[in-house]
């Protein structure tokens, strides 16, 4: 009996190094050591039909240690024994549920590629071995709780490259790279315009104060002597010549002040009208060599 078990496993073993996993569809023998004799929970009172004493037999039998996991009911398997756990699917994990009064465990068979696996379990409402496709959530059972990974771990899942940038025209590429550029130089065009603009209004202040001036002087009055001939003052009676030349200075003195306030407004006028336009005219010129610039940036980009 002793040999044949021996044979058995040393099969067993081989089969499993040599394909890598040998998944189990039918039902063990009821004399199958994993599964009575050897099995903690049939020599504890809890033999096959019970999903946990099947579960317990198979990962022995994939792994030929007994396993570390918690020796209750299924529900109490989860994150014990030092196994790593997950959510996706590996050959020969346990797939683990923890609704109902004890929970639930069967053993990962074969994985498909349309989102089910095949497992293996027992059930001990009195289903002593059977076989399922179920979903890989685990969905097909009340409160799933994931994978315990006894004998391999799930294969890498690929990994998404992200979408390559949508190709953009030429153009479009220089103008995204030229963009910042034109607007700095349109910046440093606009400030140095402002710039000549103000310096121009500058300069007319010297011809506008002069004009201020001329015009404060023909205001105030001229004390100067009058241009009037030294034979004015040769009279007989030098009584009425001074009223006479009294007089007479001052029908001369008013109007030279006169043409003298006339001729200083008229100047005024002039150069004030002079300066607007060629204020107008600087400001005009500016704008337009502005947009000038401007329009043969933006054509060039």
């Amino acid at each position: 009996m002793k040999k044949k078990i021996l044979f058995s496993l040393f099969v067993l073993f081989a089969l499993f190094f040599l394909v890598g996993f040998a998944p189990r569809f039918s039902a063990p023998a009821r004399d199958n050591y994993f599964y009575s004799s050897g099995n903690l929970y049939h020599q504890h009172g809890w033999p096959m039909p019970n999903c946990a004493a099947y579960a317990w037999g198979r990962i022995h039998e994939l792994t030929g240690a007994p396993p570390r996991v918690n020796p209750g009911h299924a529900k109490t398997w989860y994150g014990t024994g030092g196994y790593a756990v997950g959510s996706l699917p590996a050959l020969g994990a346990v797939m683990a549920w923890n609704g109902g009064s004890m929970g639930h465990v069967a053993i990962v068979e074969q994985i498909h590629g349309d989102g089910t696996i095949t497992v293996s379990e027992s059930h001990s409402s009195g289903t002593y071995f059977n076989t399922a496709r179920l979903r890989v959530d685990g969905s097909d059972y009340v409160g799933f709780q994931g994978y315990i990974y006894t004998v391999h771990m799930p294969a890498p899942q690929p990994v998404a490259a992200p979408a390559p940038p949508a190709p953009q025209p030429a153009n479009a590429v220089a103008q995204a790279e030229v963009a910042p550029v034109v607007e700095e130089v349109i910046e440093e065009i606009d400030s140095a315009a402002i710039k000549q603009k103000a310096q121009a209004i500058k300069n007319a202040f010297p011809q506008i104060a002069k004009a201020q001036v001329l015009a404060k002087k023909a205001i105030e009055p001229t004390y100067s002597r009058p241009n009037v001939s030294d034979d004015v003052y040769i009279s007989v009676n030098p009584q009425e010549v001074n009223i006479a030349v009294n007089t007479e200075e001052k029908v001369i003195d008013s109007q030279e002040k006169e043409k003298v306030i006339a001729r200083a407004g008229v100047e005024c006028c002039v150069i004030g009208f002079v300066l607007i336009i060629w204020v107008a005219g600087v400001l005009i010129q500016h704008k337009v060599e502005v947009n000038r610039i401007k329009k043969a940036i933006r054509q060039i980009v």
